[in-house]
């Protein structure tokens, strides 16, 4: 992967979520041509854009992380083959950082809901190779999800084992099957850890951030 066009993308979008997943496809695809697929600018885009002193990419980004591959998208309507490697990156990150942040219409979705819109998008709407690549860089259960463990046990995932199994998270328990407070235990699920009953910990379900009551701050600081 170009080390110019990797960072073209860091410093156009000021986002970190967006330079750290960059920097975690340069070590997959270290040297290849991925981002050189840019797509050239057309008349239609914003004169005032075109006449800046941005460069190409930076009002690429701007005008187009908004365009869908099925053509669903905005403000041109592109297709996918008009819309450039960078733009599905940014289009994703985009998409996922508003889909688990509260909007003014409704309450953030939990990190696994989130995967789960890309997913039904995936193809028509986001790329899929790119929405597995962040889903597999972030985690099943990244830091701050709340899960509740089969036998009704409730924790926050703080580490998400990335190099052994990201389906086994580091989770300290913090509410006891009742669903009250207890005193908390941390579990590893990459190893073999079990309850009062002698049964190894296995998360059931994760939720939003507020499930349970839980203040996540509380715990996360």
């Amino acid at each position: 992967m170009s080390y110019k066009h990797l960072q073209s993308i860091k410093v156009y979008t000021g986002n970190l979520e967006v330079g750290m997943f960059v920097s975690a496809l340069d070590k997959d695809w270290e040297n290849s041509a991925f981002l050189m697929q840019g797509f050239p600018l057309q008349d239609e885009l914003d004169i005032d854009a075109v006449k800046s002193d941005l460069p190409a990419a930076a009002v690429d980004i701007a005008v187009c992380h908004h365009e869908r591959l099925g053509g669903q998208g905005y403000p041109r309507g592109l297709k996918a083959a008009q819309i450039s490697n960078r733009i599905r990156i940014v289009s994703i990150i985009d998409a996922f950082e508003s889909l688990t942040s509260d909007q003014a219409h409704r309450k953030a979705f939990s990190v696994v809901e989130a995967y789960k819109v890309l997913m039904q998008g995936k193809g028509n709407r986001f790329d899929e190779h790119l929405a597995l690549k962040l889903i597999e860089w972030r985690g099943i259960y990244p830091a701050g999800t709340i899960v509740e463990m089969q036998n009704g046990e409730v924790g926050i995932v703080v580490s998400g084992n990335r190099k052994r199994n990201k389906l086994k998270p580091k989770v300290p328990l913090i509410l006891n099957e009742d669903k009250k407070k207890r005193k908390q235990r941390l579990v590893d699920l990459s190893f073999i850890q079990t309850d009062v009953e002698s049964k190894p910990y296995k998360i059931f379900k994760a939720y939003e951030s507020e499930a349970f009551g839980v203040n996540l701050s509380q715990y996360l600081e």
